[in-house]
């Protein structure tokens, strides 16, 4: 279990050094609120410390938030490992899931900007957010992330015909 976990393992790794290292690098260069513009009117780099939850909603219950992304990452840990599994873990995911490449890689996404945000709330009580789209909420690589491993465990979910078979997975 531990060799077919080792990609997606190295997925996650690699997203929560990401998001520590840009996080680390916007902290030091950029004063809390402090924007400074990339693509004028389009994009910039904003400083901003997130308290509550995702796009800034419930600013006043860090605690709370503290408390879901627990429970969330715990969920997503048994979910990785029932996926690679040989056999499903019934109560953790359909059969139809266990061992896909795209399930596998969704799952690793989620739980490394799930990991990064929740270490970010460990350490100074609030998510550093930095990308700033000006047309949507600020964000960082770990947002960024459980977004799109989200995403794609949503497609995966309702149409598993698009994704599920994949070249060489059947």
């Amino acid at each position: 279990m531990i060799k077919n976990s080792l990609p997606y393992l190295a997925l996650a790794g690699g997203v929560i050094f990401l998001d520590r290292l840009t996080k680390y690098l916007a902290k030091d260069a950029l004063a809390l609120g402090e924007s400074r513009p990339i693509i004028s009117e389009i994009f910039s780099l904003t400083r901003i410390h997130n308290p509550g939850g995702i796009f800034g909603l419930f600013p006043q219950r860090g605690d709370l938030f503290l408390l879901f992304s627990l429970i969330v990452l715990i969920g997503v840990v048994a979910l990785f490992l029932g996926a690679a599994r040989k056999e499903p873990w019934p109560i953790f995911l359909p059969a139809r899931l266990v061992m896909r490449k795209s399930y596998c890689i969704g799952l690793a996404l989620v739980l490394g900007g799930g990991i990064g945000n929740f270490v970010d709330r460990i350490k100074w009580g609030y998510v550093l957010d930095f990308f700033d789209l000006h047309f949507w909420p600020v964000f960082n690589v770990a947002d960024m992330s459980v977004t799109v491993g989200a995403g794609l465990l949503i497609i995966l979910l309702v149409w598993p015909s698009v994704l599920l078979y994949n070249k060489g997975e059947k």
